[in-house]
């Protein structure tokens, strides 16, 4: 069909349609259909538009903005002529990865207004903490972390987080496992701030490793090279939840071991909540190591037991080193009072 001059735009329009649709799609299983707007366009005026979002997400006060392109490698670029990458990839990328940043611009700017193709009004928070920008392409792009990290030109805005730049595949695979809010946006946080340090020859490699070591780099790491082996455990999962052929549906790591710990039960308890200090505190306790989420847990489950036996009040405070903390309290108490404590 692509030999088809004719039909050539028809096909470039069906495929977007469908990358924008499918998207949307799939981030609504997370984040709940209410959540996610198709096609939405910003107007500085009643009839004035400045821009337009390809798939928008709300969730607190984090946004993700998705802007989906359909165009393909050529076949010069796949054949490895420079010049023709860089376009296809200027075409393919840059573009979508401008016109993400200039939307991010007008929703932490003034007063717009957001609407999508259906006349409905698209409500944003007072205070956006955080928006993510989404470089999707629709299908299959070899080599697309390289070239993301050699051409993409980004700039630098406030409370905008380093672009994530995929293919669909990817976009399919971070909803199929990491299916509640506060466990997609804790890893895209992460995937975002770690954008200079990770190196990987596809993004489905690093969400493997997030998935069986926690996505974890040290401030003082300067790069850390991910091999194709880590994506083992997400492939054969992927097969299972799909092709129904035997192995283990998730892989061994933070999503297993985590939930069966009582700071895992309790990020299952708020990891559906949009209230920003509730989403600020998982992000909080799903960044900890194994081994400090298994001492935390033996600290809490000590001191619910002491209460249990005495019925007294007691507490227990844990220090990070960013000059952040928390503290448990555990009390017989109603709700209403235990609250005061």
């Amino acid at each position: 069909m692509y030999q088809d001059e004719a039909y050539r735009p028809t096909l470039s329009k069906n495929r977007g349609d469908f990358t924008e649709s499918f998207v949307a799609e799939r981030l609504g299983m997370v984040f709940g259909n209410e959540h996610v707007y198709l096609n939405v366009d910003i107007f500085e005026t009643k009839a004035k538009g400045v821009s337009d979002v390809d798939v928008l997400v709300i969730w607190g006060n984090r946004v993700i903005i998705v802007q989906a392109k359909s165009k393909r490698l050529t076949l010069e670029s796949r054949k490895g002529n420079d010049q023709v990458i860089r376009d296809d990839f200027k075409k393919a990328v840059q573009i979508a990865y401008d016109q993400g940043a200039a939307c991010a611009k007008c929703l932490l700017g003034k007063p717009y207004r957001l609407a999508t193709a259906d006349g409905r009004t698209v409500e944003l928070p007072k205070d956006i903490k955080e928006i993510y920008i989404f470089c999707v392409v629709s299908d299959h792009y070899p080599a697309l972390s390289f070239q993301a990290r050699e051409f993409l030109k980004t700039e630098s805005i406030d409370r905008v987080q380093a672009p994530l730049v995929m293919d669909v595949f990817a976009v399919d695979a971070m909803t199929e496992m990491l299916q509640s809010p506060l466990q997609f946006l804790s890893y895209v946080n992460r995937r975002a701030n770690y954008a200079e340090q990770l190196m990987a020859s596809q993004e489905l490699t690093i969400l493997g490793y997030h998935l069986t070591k926690n996505l974890w780099v040290q401030p003082d790491i300067d790069l850390v090279h991910l091999c194709d082996d880590f994506s083992a455990g997400l492939d054969i999962a992927m097969a299972v939840r799909r092709t129904g052929v035997q192995g283990a549906a998730t892989p061994d790591g933070v999503l297993t071991r985590f939930g069966k710990t009582t700071v895992g039960r309790l990020v299952k308890e708020i990891e559906a909540r949009q209230d920003p200090a509730t989403i600020d505190l998982g992000f909080l306790l799903l960044v900890m190591s194994e081994q400090a989420v298994t001492e935390m847990s033996r600290a809490v489950d000590r001191l619910a037991a002491r209460t249990r036996t005495d019925g007294e009040l007691h507490d227990v405070t844990f220090g990070f080193k960013e000059g952040s903390g928390i503290t448990f309290h555990c009390t017989d108490e109603p709700a209403n009072v235990a609250g005061l404590a």
